[in-house]
């Protein structure tokens, strides 16, 4: 438990675990006869599939709950401090390439289906057009739909 390591083990079928559950040491530390310590980490996280199967979002979860704890516990144990973030610009031109790259493709994508151009800068307008076909089929037929990520909030969001 002194290793920068993780073990994730997820228990599939329907067998006892109860001994899964004690190496996973949440509730009481393990405790090594051979080295005549305890654990100095929690390092193992066990899954039981079966209580999880049914919400796959859930599951993702439960199984990397644990990781960011693991791996800042392993720094603090060793007093290794995490660098400073630094604040970078994107490239000049980047926000506005990327913002009419994607408009390009999607209109592409909805002039296959049907839609006409002026039916398209309608909606535009009004804010990016949603990354969802279906969506876009129904904010097109709702003229008091303001999409709230315009242009100017994309701006915002990628400099800040």
């Amino acid at each position: 438990t002194s290793l920068p390591l993780s073990i994730i083990i997820v228990g599939v079928g329907d067998e006892d675990f109860t001994e899964m559950n004690d190496l996973d040491a949440d509730e009481k530390p393990l405790y090594s006869y051979k080295m005549q310590k305890y654990m100095e980490r929690d390092i193992v996280q066990f899954v039981p599939f079966l209580e999880f199967q049914n919400d796959p979002m859930e599951l993702a979860r439960q199984t990397l709950e644990e990781v960011p704890r693991q791996l800042t516990s392993y720094y603090a144990s060793k007093n290794i401090k995490p660098n400073l973030i630094q604040q970078v610009a994107p490239p000049q031109g980047y926000v506005n390439d990327y913002y009419y790259h994607q408009l390009s493709i999607y209109k592409q994508k909805l002039g296959m289906m049907g839609f006409q151009p002026s039916q398209l800068e309608t909606v535009i307008q009004r804010g990016i057009p949603e990354q969802s076909e279906e969506l876009f089929v129904m904010h097109s037929q709702n003229p008091n739909y303001m999409n709230p990520l315009t242009y100017q909030s994309v701006v915002l969001s990628v400099i800040i």
